[in-house]
């Protein structure tokens, strides 16, 4: 009995795997993020994030409408997530910066909403779900300060591990290195 059920418990292991990381916030030189003296900001501002679409989507002129949704839905995740971290005196989406206000934009390199009847249907590998974005972390100015490289992939059966999931925990994340440039 326990020679079937460790490749049962595998293949059970298999099924929901996910794999992939969000790094930690890579600054643009040392002083912008580890130096105490390096300038920190009460004020954060959160703007849309800017979709790639496949170089096929382009030539064919094809619309990604769940890109497009994802562009909005991250930034707002993160704005939600930086609210929840109480390190800002102000979380904003819209509006105008000043000198105290770290800014917060990025790009979505690679979106796809897991399929799960296409998975359950055509087996691991089809309606993979993918989420893979860099977050700026910018001065008012638009200098970078640093970023976050966020790789997330599943082959998970259902819905265990899909890139909204992943949308969340990068979002997390994001906050939270962003707290090290909180005032």
């Amino acid at each position: 009995m326990k020679t079937f059920l460790l490749p049962l418990l595998s293949l059970a292991a298999l099924l929901c795997a996910s794999y992939g990381a969000t790094s930690s916030l890579k600054p643009s030189s040392i002083s912008a993020v580890e130096d105490e003296s390096a300038k920190r900001y009460s004020k954060v501002f959160v703007l849309d994030f800017e979709g790639a679409l496949s170089t096929a989507d382009e030539k064919q002129g094809v619309e990604n409408a769940a890109l497009k949704a994802a562009e909005k839905t991250f930034a707002d995740l993160v704005a939600k997530e930086l609210t929840q971290t109480g390190s800002f005196s102000k979380v904003i989406r819209s509006g105008s910066v000043d000198e105290n206000t770290l800014v917060m934009n990025g790009l979505i390199t690679e979106y796809n909403e897991a399929g799960s009847a296409l998975q359950a249907l055509a087996g691991l590998g089809s309606g993979k779900s993918l989420f893979e974005a860099k977050v700026n972390y910018r001065q008012p100015s638009g200098k970078i300060l640093g970023t976050i490289e966020v790789d997330k992939s599943s082959w998970s059966v259902g819905k265990a591990q899909d890139s909204n999931a992943f949308m969340l925990g990068a979002a997390r994340k994001a906050a939270q290195e962003a707290t090290k440039l909180a005032k």
